[in-house]
């Protein structure tokens, strides 16, 4: 009986895992592949040592949404990709935009701190449409001296 259980439980475990997972879209992932590029292109020496973090990892950090939010607003964004959309019902309604970035969460910012990043550097990977901001993925790698592209979110999304 303990084995059907045990079964179970792993079973209902490979859901959630998916589950978390699977809250990307197609197009969302692509975008997160060329963001986690970027990252790695401009670490020294491409000696980069991952952590395998993702939301789940800060799940205990309360509106860590909002805090990341505030923090890419603050320090600033890697533009990653942005695409036109044109609504499909109206022809004469503006175009909207969907803009994928990634904020650099580094030691020495306050939001490191309440994370216990311990000195790493993490990458809150977000995307805008419309108005709302969904934060997609963290990525939690080695620290290092990094002159990261940097741009304000106002002209990422803008731009």
């Amino acid at each position: 009986m303990p084995k059907v259980r045990l079964l179970v439980l792993f079973g209902w475990l490979g859901v959630a895992i998916y589950s978390a997972v699977a809250q990307m879209t197609e197009l969302d992932r692509e975008n997160w592949h060329k963001a986690v590029k970027v990252y790695f292109d401009l670490y020294p020496k491409k000696q980069v040592r991952s952590y395998r973090t993702n939301l789940g990892s800060y799940e205990t950090i309360k509106s860590l949404e909002l805090l990341a939010l505030v923090h890419a607003h603050s320090t600033g964004v890697i533009p990653i990709s942005k695409y036109a959309l044109k609504p499909a019902s109206v022809e004469n309604a503006p175009t909207k935009s969907l803009v994928y970035f990634t904020s650099v969460i580094k030691p020495g910012d306050m939001l490191h701190d309440k994370m216990s990043l311990q000195g790493k550097t993490a990458f809150a990977f977000w995307k805008h449409q419309g108005h709302q901001f969904r934060l997609l993925h963290i990525d939690t790698l080695d620290a290092a001296h990094v002159t990261w592209p940097i741009q304000s979110l106002g002209e990422v999304l803008r731009g």
